[in-house]
């Protein structure tokens, strides 16, 4: 689509991402074996195409699942944000680790906190670019979650890539307010506009 040929080291560097990032189920269902097999086999696969030699099918059924789509995954999860606060608590002496069973209460609250910080705000990427960040529910499950935009600027027009950065459990009829609520499907970003907020009521809302 951007009219770049991949070469075999763009191909490798893909590949080498992708199993790091995908999990047990993917690596089943894709290369049909575990995840230490998939190495293997993608090692065997590249030294062969290297060398001009045909791989054998499930070393070419490894290659063509890794190294030619984008597998992604989170940045953190609601879970990890509440775990690592936790932690943090008790390593700056404000609680007892007795006291963290007690903490679950807290963890709804806080993941809709962190909504709200991250909605609308921004991060400067390793080649200087912006990428700006809204919470939204548009995904297949549709949880809450918090996407981030990345931008291709190769083509004549720029081309937008949201990617989720933080995941949710949390649906959003339970948690948001109904004016933030849309019958139809949300748009996939940017589709709260204004500034978001946690009510009295421990609900999200629009400011």
């Amino acid at each position: 689509m951007r009219g770049i040929e991949p070469t075999l080291s763009d191909l490798c560097r893909a590949a080498d991402a992708n199993l790091r990032l995908a999990n047990d189920l993917q690596m089943s269902e894709g290369c049909g074996c575990s995840k230490a097999t998939a190495k293997q086999r993608l090692k065997r696969g590249f030294e062969k195409l290297e060398k001009n030699r045909k791989p054998t099918d499930k070393e070419l059924r490894v290659l063509g699942y890794l190294a030619n789509r984008f597998i992604w995954r989170p940045a953190f999860t609601a879970d990890q944000l509440f775990d690592e606060f936790g932690q943090l608590l008790v390593q700056c002496g404000i609680i007892d680790r007795a006291e963290m069973a007690p903490l679950e209460n807290s963890k709804v609250p806080l993941t809709l906190y962190a909504l709200t910080v991250m909605h609308g705000s921004a991060i400067i990427l390793e080649n200087g670019q912006r990428s700006n960040l809204y919470a939204g529910y548009a995904n297949r499950e549709g949880k809450l979650e918090v996407k981030m935009e990345i931008v291709f600027t190769e083509q004549s027009k720029p081309i937008l890539s949201p990617i989720c950065l933080f995941q949710t459990d949390l649906k959003p009829e339970d948690h948001c307010e109904a004016d933030m609520l849309d019958a139809e499907a949300p748009v996939l970003i940017d589709h709260w506009k204004r500034p978001i907020e946690l009510n009295s009521a421990n609900k999200l809302a629009c400011v």
